[in-house]
């Protein structure tokens, strides 16, 4: 059963077609770090002016004496002189890095879009994001670990802090959703495909936060109506935690339901908070997988009628964080 929840470890790595070790032109006279983006106000990190090898690389940072791991992806577009966002990007339990990135097919969409892209390892055996607090056993902090693995990142790239998301699968969608709120003053909006509910001790008195979700019907992990997970997971519907998100940012307006293929409805509330959206697709049929994404054995439908990724960048995109 514990593999039905370990979404990558049977993957193949993708073959990513983009180029790697090409470094980038420091020329000061390429772009202004702190250039408005669609009217947005860019915070750009203490490393513009840094160039760095584009494609994909390996990282180490030191937290709480632990060696964390992660993989990055800088596009072919990195100009030392221009803030580009930034994604992180959580694997599922008892996955990795590396088959999260091959999976979502994130590189692609960063490539593409032209954003930073960080797959960071969990810690244990299974790997995995340590989400609900410090009395389970072999906690480990990954909160202080994300805060840490930014850090570094803001001093060695030339990134905006102002577009800063989180995204990710299954418990790395929950890790996503809760680093919403632990670091609402670093995360401008959160995605989440088949994950783990609302933390609303952590999210009291936070500023809202845009969040966008996908979730199929179909899924026996973490059940679309909260009941009958194949691991006995006890947990809320997913359009209860919905719902609590809403309530956090405020949405007042009423629930907007649009089917945007044959079988994929989405659902958006409005009137919220700073424009903070809160949106649900709800694959009909799917199984605990990635919309858009390869097919994998014994984990249930996977959707080809909608790119979670591409949708979640454009909902990024619309997102920036204030000042």
């Amino acid at each position: 059963m514990l593999r039905l929840f370990a979404l990558a470890t049977t993957s193949v790595l993708l073959i990513l077609t983009v180029a790697c070790g090409r470094e980038s032109d420091g020329d000061s006279s390429l772009g202004d770090p702190q250039a408005p983006v669609d009217g947005a106000i860019v915070k750009p990190s203490e490393g513009c002016g840094s160039t760095a090898d584009t494609g994909i690389s390996v990282g180490t940072i030191d937290s709480d004496g632990l060696i964390r791991s992660y993989r990055l992806y800088i596009p072919s577009s990195y100009d030392a002189n221009a803030a580009m966002p930034l994604l992180l990007n959580f694997h599922g339990f008892g996955s990795n890095g590396v088959s999260q990135e091959a999976y979502s097919g994130l590189a692609e969409v960063a490539e593409r879009e032209g954003f930073v892209l960080v797959s960071p390892d969990g810690t244990g055996s299974p790997p995995q994001w340590h989400i609900y607090g410090r009395l389970l056993p072999g906690f480990v902090d990954d909160y202080a670990f994300v805060e840490r693995l930014l850090d570094h990142l803001e001093v060695t790239l030339c990134v905006d802090k102002s577009r800063v998301y989180a995204a990710g699968l299954s418990n790395g969608g929950g890790m996503a959703q809760a680093l919403g709120c632990r670091l609402n003053d670093r995360i401008a909006a959160v995605g989440s495909v088949a994950g783990a509910p609302f933390n609303d001790a952590a999210c009291t008195g936070k500023e809202p936060m845009p969040v966008i979700a996908f979730h199929g019907t179909a899924d026996e992990v973490v059940a679309f109506e909260g009941e009958g997970s194949l691991l006995g997971l006890n947990l809320p519907p997913v359009r209860t935690t919905m719902q609590q998100w809403a309530e956090h940012n405020g949405c007042e307006g009423e629930i907007h339901s649009e089917r945007t293929a044959e079988d994929v409805v989405r659902e958006a509330y409005d009137g919220c908070d700073e424009s903070s959206a809160v949106q649900l697709y709800v694959i009909e049929g799917g199984g605990h997988t990635w919309p858009g994404a390869l097919d994998r054995p014994g984990l249930g439908r996977i959707t080809k009628s909608i790119s979670a990724s591409d949708l979640m960048w454009q909902f990024f995109e619309a997102h920036p964080g204030g000042p």
